[in-house]
């Protein structure tokens, strides 16, 4: 079990019931190539070999159109949480009610890019990645239910069993009466005779903006490849800042207890902030394409209003160079 929290800072109102609804929306859709019809066994290098799964890579030369997707909609009098399940159960967006103002980086088209371990990627809302990362179904139909239960709350669940390695997944999505919350429960199971590698990151994406700050508590931080310094000062940049980035970043780093991690608009008086329990996902990170010609040419590959993102991750590792192992159970 993967317990977290993600929570907006709102006022308090009158309690109500929360509700969860279904209903389909149009959006602009860069439809990605079909399915590669052999799926690779013994490639060296990239792409890399997910086998029995077949690639499907982004089109880029793909018109867009209009496409309709299903969303299921948790409800309460504080917060508006949409889900895709044909997307790979990706949190599309959530919006603070109080406020009219989305949480998350919510894209205004589904547009496609080769990121993913089986190519397609969509940059939005958070992302569930089990047992790699970025998922092999990140732009896939999983399976899904959602629901109310006696005590006023509203429910859905996503998953999917994997064939790469035979493993299961589920996260529930869990939206109380009242609270300015969403719970986040995982159940990672191993069916299988054998041990498995996995990982578990959890990703959440939110919007640029020169006022954004993340706010880690990390002492000391690593970039990939382990290069060390400390915490938050580097080469004379303050790299809580996202206007400071001129170039990515993905960084890293040892929290000890701290259960919790997010980021503020300095400029909106607003941020999210998640919580875990660091026995269990003791991993934080966050990733950024930077303010330079990087991050603008990416976001223009993965939206079409040209919004960038930084992605807020927590996961089962301090690190994504090495997997942790599954047993039977």
């Amino acid at each position: 079990s993967m317990p977290s929290t993600i929570e907006t800072a709102t006022r308090k109102r009158p309690r109500v019931p929360a509700s969860v609804t279904e209903f389909r929306v149009k959006l602009k859709t860069y439809l990605p190539q079909a399915p590669q019809k052999l799926p690779s066994l013994l490639n060296d290098g990239y792409p890399r070999n997910v086998y029995p799964y077949s690639r499907r890579e982004s089109d880029v030369d793909a018109a867009p159109v209009m496409k309709e997707w299903r969303v299921i909609r948790l409800s309460n009098e504080f917060l508006e949480v949409d889900v895709l399940p044909e997307l790979g159960g990706h949190v599309w967006g959530a919006k603070d009610k109080l406020r009219n103002a989305e949480i998350f980086h919510r894209v205004d088209a589904i547009k496609p890019n080769d990121l993913g371990v089986a190519g397609a990627w969509i940059a939005t809302g958070i992302e569930f990645n089990f047992p790699v990362t970025h998922s092999i179904l990140t732009v896939e139909e999983i399976q899904e239910s959602h629901g109310q239960r006696p005590d006023g709350s509203a429910y859905v669940c996503i998953g999917a069993s994997d064939k790469l390695f035979g493993v299961r997944w589920q996260m529930h999505l869990h939206l109380l009466p009242g609270s300015r919350k969403l719970h986040i429960h995982g159940w990672l199971h191993n069916p299988t005779e054998n041990e498995h590698p996995w990982c578990y990151w959890g990703n959440a994406g939110v919007s640029t903006h020169p006022s954004l700050r993340l706010y880690y508590p990390f002492t000391w931080a690593e970039h990939h490849g382990g290069l060390q310094f400390q915490w938050p000062m580097q080469h004379g940049q303050d790299l809580t800042y996202w206007r400071e980035l001129p170039e990515p970043v993905s960084i890293f780093g040892e929290t000890g207890e701290a259960r919790w991690f997010g980021c503020y608009y300095e400029d909106f008086k607003r941020g999210v902030v998640h919580t875990a329990d660091p026995r269990v996902l003791p991993g934080k990170k966050y990733f950024a394409w930077g303010k330079g010609a990087a991050g603008e040419r990416w976001a223009g590959l993965l939206s079409d209003n040209h919004t960038g993102y930084v992605e807020l991750q927590s996961g089962s590792r301090n690190d994504q160079e090495f997997w942790n192992i599954l047993g039977p159970h």
